[in-house]
């Protein structure tokens, strides 16, 4: 019994190893991949075609002023443009949208009488209610600048296949505290390797919610926003493409955005992006599969969709690294150490091009770049628990970020704490990953003992945030 016990523990163990390591060898394809990527040259236009600038607001009564002020600003033939406030607040955040929108006449502030279909919804009914052959989307806490429109359109109106244009976000507050300038790495790494690279190789890219443009003909073409699935940017994105329209990704424009400045903010934001993600997945597999694409366009499709599954064969493997320390079975060097070698080669590589990207001092760095990474461990049980709703139900209600109109350093929201629901499993997993780190001790397994060291400190600083959100 305790033979099958164990090659049962090494089957599964090796299963999750292969899984994580397809995803670490392919950071290292995406990496290759960007040395191709160029930057688009916009040119003149002659004529302005019409853009409406969706602004979906809920309750942002610290934000929707300055998001206003901002794309009032837009340098782009006023006859051409036509703002739209979709606003579904239930707050003071109405009277202010109110007040700034006194003359000004291309403002149009669109309300339903329920949130049916969330921020899909509130952009499909946008989409009826203007003949715009463009639409320009930013969230709330966005900041376009105001030769955004001057140069993206001219991209797609030089190429009728363009279907949709993501730019690159920046960051408000990067410099706030260390958990934002974590996030903002891990921005950085999706929008300067991920979205590059794909976009560089004839890969399906992703809309990333906000800082784009959409064709109408290509929204109409795609079935228009659903609300099926929590990530309807990422759904409509691969609608877009699958109905044959290209998307460009814009490395040289820049919307900076403010970053989630707590870790329980941070949760709600990614367990919304995995459970939607996930539910993208599932609702697109078979089509995907199905699809004339090329089997290179099929398999980076289907790894770009479920790549939140990582946190899930994280979680996983390291539940099951103990029993497999005490049974000492003989999977786990060999399978631990292929992928520490391809995970820290990959992740050696994005740390330099985005030490370059952001022309930082390595020390500071270092440090931030190691706190995303054990901060990202920590996150494995929520992002895992989201993966598995993910996978048994569609839809679910969209839980918004809180933003809190933080420009500077200086500006201190109210930081809030995660409760009590979060506290006790990641304890658990605190103490569970530490007596991996003393049986690996025991055994004098090093690369063990690095593996639950790391785990140690990201469940434990995770914790440590949920109950003192300013600790760092």
């Amino acid at each position: 019994m305790g033979y099958k016990i164990a090659y049962l523990i090494s089957g599964l163990f090796t299963v999750f190893s292969v899984l994580i390591l397809v995803y670490a060898a392919n950071n290292l394809y995406l990496i290759w991949a960007t040395r191709k990527y160029k930057d688009r040259e916009a040119p003149e236009l002659s004529y302005y075609p019409k853009v409406a600038v969706q602004l979906p607001v809920y309750n942002e009564k610290d934000l929707v002023s300055r998001l206003i002020d901002d794309v009032v600003n837009l340098d782009y033939p006023k006859e051409s443009l036509e703002i739209q406030i979709l606003d579904d607040s239930i707050d003071e955040t109405r009277e202010i949208i109110n007040e700034k929108i006194t003359g000004k006449p291309f403002i149009k502030v669109i309300r339903r009488e329920s949130r049916e279909g969330y921020k899909a919804g509130a952009l499909q009914n946008g989409l009826h209610q203007t003949d715009a052959e463009y639409f320009a989307i930013f969230d709330a806490d966005f900041l376009p600048e105001p030769d955004f429109l001057r140069r993206v359109i001219p991209i797609m109106e030089s190429d009728p296949e363009i279907g949709l244009v993501q730019t690159r976000w920046g960051h408000i507050n990067k410099g706030f505290n260390r958990l934002t300038r974590a996030i903002a790495l891990a921005l950085d790494w999706h929008h300067y390797i991920e979205q590059v690279g794909r976009n560089a190789s004839n890969l399906f890219i992703n809309f990333n919610g906000s800082c784009g443009v959409m064709r109408r003909t290509a929204i109409i073409d795609a079935g228009g926003w659903k609300a099926d699935t929590l990530s309807e940017d990422l759904d409509i994105s691969y609608r877009i493409q699958m109905k044959n329209w290209k998307a460009a990704y814009i490395r040289d424009v820049v919307v900076p955005g403010e970053i989630p400045p707590t870790i329980e903010d941070y949760r709600i934001q990614q367990r919304r992006w995995a459970r939607g993600s996930i539910q993208c997945s599932k609702k697109l597999f078979n089509e995907v599969l199905n699809s004339d694409l090329s089997t290179k366009q099929k398999l980076q499709s289907i790894l770009h969709l479920n790549g939140y599954s990582v946190y899930l064969w994280t979680m996983l493997l390291m539940i099951l690294s103990v029993p497999a320390l005490l049974l000492n079975t003989k999977t786990i060097p060999d399978a631990l150490g292929t992928i520490g070698l391809i995970g820290a080669f990959s992740h050696v590589a994005i740390y330099f091009i985005l030490m370059r990207k952001n022309k930082a001092h390595w020390l500071g760095f270092t440090r931030d770049f190691l706190f995303l990474f054990v901060s990202s461990l920590g996150l494995s049980l929520e992002c895992s628990i989201a993966v598995i709703h993910g996978l048994f139900k569609q839809g679910g209600e969209f839980q918004r970020t809180p933003k809190y109109n933080i420009k500077s350093e200086n500006r201190r929201p109210q930081m809030r704490n995660a409760g009590n629901k979060h506290l006790i499993p990641e304890l658990l997993l605190s103490v569970y990953a530490a007596i991996g780190l003393v049986l690996a001790l025991m055994r004098g397994n090093t690369g063990m003992l690095v593996y639950f060291t790391l785990h140690t400190i990201g469940f434990l600083t995770v914790l440590l945030l949920s109950v003192k959100p300013s600790l760092f």
